[in-house]
């Protein structure tokens, strides 16, 4: 029973840190998530403008 307990233990232990790691990575991403936003828009090329010919206005009498 010692040894289910002592492996129920570890189990737990393992779930807790994958957890704490999970969370302090979610906080790391919020911290730097604008400062890597800023810095990926500033590497991605920006958008062309396509020029189109106007449609003709129609004059009604």
């Amino acid at each position: 029973k010692l040894e289910i307990l002592d492996s129920f233990e570890a189990y737990v232990e393992r779930a807790n840190t994958a957890e704490l790691a999970e969370h302090l990575s979610n906080q790391i991403l919020l911290a730097a998530g604008p400062f890597l936003t800023g810095a990926i828009l500033s590497k991605l090329p920006s958008p062309m403008l396509i020029s189109r010919p106007r449609r003709a206005e129609v004059k009604t009498t």
